[in-house]
């Protein structure tokens, strides 16, 4: 079987409590860098009031892109952001060049820098809001659109992350987080309550799984959905949860869909804080 590699941080990333940006930049930077080949790269983070983008992480192969720890670029009278990272957020629209001085936002960089040969940038939006960006620079080769499409995708989930943070420090206790991620991450995911009843599923299970959501949810168990090879097994995980005990946060189990088609997935999941409910996320890993 098959594994995506890329997504296992990130998953992570949307299923544990956020403490802090930078640790959760850093990840998503790390990501970014080792799928594109990058030896530079940055995060930064938009401040909701102020708008300001605040660099959490820079990393130049594992040193410091920049002489300064920290780095924040304000965004002069007219909304517009400064140098060649800006036009990502300008224009709202994720972009490579492998000949950054040609570029017609290119208007040189700051000297905390160091020299940039090729560069890709991704602004991080949701509902059309700004929440952030990933810059990544000097791959030894021409960066690809291939490139510009992994970087993308990292996008989407660290716009989630963000997402799930500000709601978190705004909220706490708020359910619109789920909300939220039932909708926009594509990928099955339902929520298990200690009954084994299916208590909520998002779009992408019913297409991944064939059953409606009124069918589902509030009827069927999540056992219906497996392989009995593989149900024993995460059955014994779920009641290690519930009693507060280590349980693997990953594991293969293997889907059976409405038409009696077989899938292997990688599933993560997670004992939602003060109650007995699963939060579960389906990976298909089903070799084609």
């Amino acid at each position: 079987m098959k594994f995506e590699g890329m997504h296992h941080p990130l998953i992570e990333v949307l299923l544990s409590q956020i403490k802090d940006l930078e640790t959760v930049s850093r990840i998503v930077l790390r990501t970014a860098m080792q799928e594109t080949g990058s030896r530079n790269g940055f995060v930064g983070v938009i401040d909701p009031v102020s708008k300001a983008l605040e660099i959490k992480v820079f990393e130049d192969t594992g040193k410091c892109l920049m002489k300064k720890k920290t780095s924040t670029f304000y965004p002069d009278e007219n909304g517009k952001y400064p140098l060649l990272f800006g036009y990502a957020l300008n224009e709202k629209t994720a972009f490579f060049t492998n000949n950054p001085r040609a570029h017609p936002a290119s208007k040189g960089v700051s000297r905390n820098h160091v020299p940039i040969e090729r560069f890709m940038a991704v602004p991080i939006i949701l509902n059309d809001r700004l929440l952030g960006l990933i810059a990544l620079a000097n791959k030894e080769k021409d960066y690809t659109e291939e490139d510009l499409e992994k970087l993308k995708e990292i996008g989407r989930y660290f716009a989630l992350a963000l997402e799930r943070y500000w709601l978190e420090e705004e909220l706490r206790a708020s359910k619109t987080w789920y909300e939220i991620l039932w909708e926009q991450v594509p990928l099955p995911i339902l929520l298990i309550e200690e009954n084994d009843i299916i208590s909520q599923v998002n779009k992408e299970f019913e297409e991944f799984t064939g059953y409606s959501k009124e069918e589902v949810v509030g009827k069927m168990k999540w056992q219906q959905f497996g392989h009995k090879e593989y149900v024993e097994k995460a059955a014994v995980y779920k009641q290690m949860r519930i009693k507060g005990e280590q349980a693997p946060t990953e594991y293969e189990y293997r889907v059976i869909d409405k038409n009696g088609r077989e899938h292997d997935v990688i599933v993560y999941a997670r004992l939602i804080p003060n109650t007995k409910k699963i939060l579960a996320i389906w990976l298909d890993i089903t070799e084609e």
